[in-house]
C-alpha cells in the first residue's frame, strides 16, 4: 500500500491506436487560442481534427518549447504539439493508483516525455537535433531548432525514420544536425551499424560522458544506488519538473 502522500507519474509506451501526436498552429487548426483549441477537442475533436471519429481520447496541448508545466499561450502562427491520448489507457492507470491510494500528477506518452527531456538536458539549442524515440511498435522523430520543436513524424521502425529525415531533409533545412536515438528496447541494428547511420545512442556510456556525473537516488532502505540507464535519468528528470 502507497501512503496517500505518495504520487504516481506514468510514462506509457502507448500502442499507435492508442495514441495521436502532431504538430499544428492555431491558425492552420483555425481556432483563436490554446484553451478554445482544447476545450472543444474534449467535446467534437472531429471538429477540429478532420475525419477524426473517435471520441475516446483525452486531450492536451503543449508548447514548441515542450514544457510540461503551465498552460500554453501560443501565438496564432507558433507550433504547438497536440497530444490525445485513449481513455482506455489513463483509466487502467487510474484505477491501479486508486488501489494504491496514491494520487497520478501526470500520465505522459513516451514521445512527449523524452523529447521534452532531450530538449532540457541535451545541447539543442547549440545545434540543429534530430531525437529518434524509439518504443515497443513506433518511432517518433521530433526534429529541434533553438530549444523549439519544428518537426515531427511517426514511422514504424529505426530504419524507416532514418529514411524519412533523409527524405525531407530539404523541409526540415537542417544545419548541420546531430541525430539521437533514444530507445525502451534494443533495436533489430547493432550499435556499429547504428553509429555508421551517424547516430549517437544515448546509453550509459553517453549519459556519463555528457552529464559528467552518475545519477545517484536513495532507495526505501535508505540505501544509494547508482543509475546510469537512459529510462532511470527520464523518470528522475520529470520528477523534478
Amino acid at each position: 500500500h502507497v501512503p496517500q502522500r505518495f504520487q504516481h507519474c506514468f510514462v506509457v509506451d502507448a500502442l499507435p491506436e492508442q495514441l495521436f501526436i502532431n504538430l499544428f498552429s492555431l491558425e492552420r487548426l483555425r481556432r483563436q487560442t490554446a484553451s478554445e483549441t482544447l476545450a472543444e477537442l474534449r467535446q467534437a475533436p472531429g471538429q477540429i481534427l478532420s475525419g477524426w471519429d473517435r471520441e475516446d481520447f483525452r486531450w492536451h496541448i503543449v508548447d514548441s518549447a515542450l514544457s510540461l508545466n503551465g498552460s500554453p499561450k501560443p501565438t496564432l502562427e507558433e507550433t504547438i504539439l497536440l497530444i490525445g491520448l485513449s481513455d482506455t489507457t489513463a483509466t487502467v492507470l487510474e484505477l491501479w493508483s486508486q488501489e494504491q491510494g496514491a494520487a497520478i500528477s501526470a500520465i505522459l506518452p513516451l514521445p512527449l516525455a523524452v523529447l521534452a527531456w532531450a530538449n532540457d538536458v541535451l545541447p539543442t539549442a547549440e545545434k540543429h537535433s534530430v531525437i529518434l524515440v524509439a518504443g515497443e511498435s513506433s518511432v517518433v522523430v521530433g526534429v529541434i531548432k533553438d530549444r523549439k520543436l519544428t518537426n515531427l513524424l511517426t514511422e514504424t521502425s529505426i530504419e524507416r525514420a532514418l529514411a524519412s529525415v533523409r527524405r525531407n531533409a530539404t523541409e526540415f533545412a537542417l544545419e548541420a544536425a546531430t541525430t539521437y536515438l533514444w530507445y525502451s528496447k534494443e533495436p533489430e541494428l547493432s550499435d556499429d551499424e547504428l553509429t555508421q547511420e551517424g547516430l549517437i545512442i544515448i546509453d550509459e556510456e553517453h549519459l556519463k560522458a555528457a552529464l559528467g556525473e552518475p545519477l545517484i537516488l536513495s532507495q526505501s532502505t535508505g540505501q544509494r544506488t547508482v543509475h546510469d540507464g537512459p529510462i532511470p535519468h527520464l523518470l528522475h528528470w520529470i520528477s523534478q519538473q
